[in-house]
């Protein structure tokens, strides 16, 4: 009977041996981060207090040769004011359409400036209530290769949604959109607007 019973033990042992799983050795992980920090730690210190400024050699006679001397900028006042021609070629263009003055007082030097207010000329190719009739136009005109925007105005307390083309610099430009728009069957007209 003795000999059953230690049977038994022996093989309850290595049965239970069998089940627990062998876990990593983490050991080794954390060692290896640790030297790995401190490697990065002596590098990062080396490059910081490193000195990597130019060494310039103490001969005269070498120094001529390697540096040169830097040549002073030129003064400020030498500089050529820019010349811009916006406003000289705004003034001097010529369109056929109407152009108004208007004077503007200049603050800073106190003098009165005249300037030019172009006009520009507008296609509307409807003017609706209703939203979604103005989307609709403004999607046709898209799909046909026009460039169209819905502009909202309230008139008399209601929002008019406006379908308009444009703009256009001369009116005649915007006759032969309005034409163009005859051949869809629309009714459209030319807004002039300064």
């Amino acid at each position: 009977m003795a000999k059953h019973k230690g049977a038994t033990k022996k093989a309850s042992r290595s049965s239970s041996s069998k089940i627990l799983p062998k876990l990593p050795n983490f050991g080794t992980l954390a060692f290896g981060s640790l030297i790995g920090i401190f490697v990065t730690s002596v590098v990062f210190y080396l490059f910081s207090t490193t000195d990597l400024t130019l060494k310039i050699p103490a001969n005269k006679a070498n120094l001529a040769e390697a540096v040169t001397e830097p040549q002073p900028m030129a003064a400020a006042s030498a500089a050529p004011e820019p010349h811009f021609d916006f406003y000289t070629e705004l003034s001097n263009s010529s369109s056929s359409s109407q152009e108004t003055r208007t004077v503007v007082p200049d603050l800073a030097t106190g003098t009165k400036t005249k300037i030019k207010a172009i006009t520009m000329f507008w296609v509307q190719a409807g003017s609706f209530k209703n939203k979604a009739e103005a989307d609709e136009l403004r999607a046709s005109l898209t799909l046909n290769g026009l460039d169209a925007k819905i502009e909202t105005a309230k008139l008399s307390g209601a929002n008019w949604h406006r379908v308009i083309l444009g703009p256009h610099k001369t009116e005649s430009n915007a006759k032969a959109q309005q034409q163009l728009l005859k051949t869809y069957d629309i009714t459209a007209i030319v807004l002039e607007r300064g």
